[in-house]
């Protein structure tokens, strides 16, 4: 998950960078040689090595983009566990049944 602050995010934006740019980006330049790819005791799976090479992702897909925070262009990774875990999003549902459109929203009502 690649979160960024807002006026992280027009920058790029600005430059003409959409989010599935950013997402492509980022997963064919995530990558770390082999020897690094196992580390932790991780079973490395040979289908993910290309050129000596691992990918961190197995697709764009696996790259989550959130534009969050305040001022600044401030950007930070949380990183999953490779395929031993999935990001899920859920709507904010407010108790009329209704989504919230924001976390605002979620926490006045």
């Amino acid at each position: 998950m690649v979160i960024m602050s807002p006026e992280y995010a027009e920058t790029v934006a600005g430059e003409g960078w959409a989010k599935e740019d950013v997402k492509n980006y980022i997963h064919e330049k995530a990558t770390v040689p082999v020897d690094l790819g196992d580390r932790g005791g991780r079973r490395l799976d040979k289908k993910w090595v290309k050129e000596d090479m691992v990918s961190l992702t197995r697709s764009p897909d696996d790259v989550i983009v959130v534009v969050a925070g305040e001022v600044g262009r401030h950007t930070m990774v949380a990183h999953g566990f490779g395929t031993s875990s999935e990001s899920v999003t859920e709507a904010l549902v407010l108790k009329d049944g209704s989504y919230a459109g924001s976390v605002r929203d979620y926490l006045k009502k």
